[in-house]
């Protein structure tokens, strides 16, 4: 955690000095099948992607990442068939 903070104010003193924005960008996962099975963390899944969409469609200047290729599959596949 401190690697990751002194990381951060390195970033933003760059960005003041040198008038750059500085974009941060949270991450975190889910291990589909470690704690909870595959079902279970594609209910968790499901619900984000869909507030998620709702909250772009209202606001087109948000952005939104992913990385779980598998679960966005499965939910994109399943909102075009319903």
């Amino acid at each position: 955690m401190k690697t990751l903070f002194v990381a951060l104010l390195l970033s933003l003193a760059s960005a003041i000095l040198f008038e750059n924005n500085l974009h941060v960008i949270t991450h975190s996962h889910l291990d589909a099948g470690w704690v909870y099975s595959v079902d279970e963390c594609y209910d968790v899944v499901e619900n984000i992607l869909d507030s998620v969409t709702e909250s772009l469609v209202a606001d087109k200047k948000r952005k939104y990442t992913i990385g779980d290729i598998y679960m966005f599959t499965r939910w994109y596949s399943h909102k075009n068939h319903t």
